[in-house]
């Protein structure tokens, strides 16, 4: 923040703010990738409405736990650059603005083939592939139903099957998205598959810092451009569900703090966020790495009202209050815990 105050004192500014283009180097702060220098009036400080909208570049970038700080964090760079007041209001602003465009960005991303992903789009299928993992994944989507049925099932039929696989010592997961009869496609071929929207929706989550499986690959096969089987391939959550977590307290009620904390800080994402799970029964929210992790996004969405995502996530609660008898001593703690909207 103060090589970011002192550049702006100069009447310069970063256009590209990226973090990876700020580089320490035995114990000095540089700033990289010159091309993306831009000058105001060189020589004379920065205006106040430059300053906020490339001060909006470089907080919408750190991570949302850090937010409660950023008025803090603002005082290193007024120590460097006082020319202007910055009022917190029109900084939350502008932090706001960017962090929404760089999402949309972001997902705009996952659906054409670019440096993050390999993605081919055609009238008889549609691939998407982390563009790290095309070498491993290309395979695995082509022998996708041969790996279900030599993996381990969690369900099998019906609307989906889902199982581990093993490929090359790696543990994933396959979700295959049937076509269980004729009436079943006529509802189904003329809109995005459901492996296409967990795809987007994982990435999402990925992208805002909620824990989730990080999604590898997707299929989608059509014949000219009319849908029908669709796969996903996610990595393997080894941890329990919330479920089989909870279940030595359910009597008790004497949850560990770590976990109960974890739950509060998830359930504020989702609020911030305005995002609806859909489905939240305790199978699909997994211990992983001291977080509580969502899975099967097939119903997922990010709200773009207050109205309408209140009302989805009361649903959201309440499925997830199901969980446990309404007797019980956790299902009492969590009623006075979990927040409502």
């Amino acid at each position: 923040l103060s090589i970011i105050a002192t550049l702006h004192s100069k009447g310069l500014w970063q256009e590209d703010l990226h973090l990876d283009n700020l580089l320490r180097y035995q114990g000095q702060l540089y700033l990289i990738d010159g091309a993306g220098i831009r000058a105001e009036q060189a020589g004379n400080p920065l205006s106040r409405q430059r300053v906020l909208e490339n001060l909006g570049v470089f907080f919408a970038q750190l991570p949302k736990a850090l937010e409660p700080f950023t008025e803090e964090l603002l005082v290193h760079y007024l120590l460097s650059n006082g020319e202007h007041a910055l009022p917190m209001q029109a900084l939350q602003k502008q932090i706001n603005k960017t962090r929404n465009w760089r999402l949309k960005d972001f997902l705009g991303k996952v659906a054409r083939d670019c440096s993050l992903f390999s993605v081919y789009d055609g009238p008889f299928s549609l691939r998407a592939i982390r563009r790290e993992e095309e070498a491993a994944m290309s395979p695995v989507l082509a022998d996708a139903d041969g790996l279900l049925d030599h993996g381990h099932l969690y369900k099998t039929g019906g609307a989906a099957s889902v199982g581990r696989v093993e490929v090359a010592g790696r543990q994933l997961v396959i979700k295959r998205y049937n076509v269980k009869n004729f009436a079943h496609w006529l509802k189904r071929f003329w809109r995005p598959s459901r492996a296409w929207h967990s795809w987007r929706e994982g990435n999402r989550l990925a992208f805002l810092g909620i824990a989730t499986p990080k999604p590898l690959a997707m299929l989608e096969l059509r014949f000219f451009w009319l849908r029908f089987k669709a796969y996903l391939i996610t990595e393997y959550l080894p941890g329990p569900d919330i479920i089989e977590q909870f279940a030595p307290h359910v009597a008790s009620g004497d949850v560990p703090q770590a976990e109960l904390l974890a739950l509060d800080h998830l359930f504020a994402r989702l609020i911030d966020e305005r995002i609806s799970h859909g489905d939240l029964k305790g199978h699909n929210v997994f211990w992983h790495q001291d977080r509580w992790a969502l899975i099967d996004l097939d119903a997922m969405c990010q709200h773009t009202s207050a109205s309408s995502f209140s009302s989805a996530f009361a649903r959201d609660r309440a499925r997830f209050m199901r969980n446990w008898p309404p007797e019980s001593a956790l299902h009492q703690l969590l009623e006075q815990r979990l927040p409502r909207c």
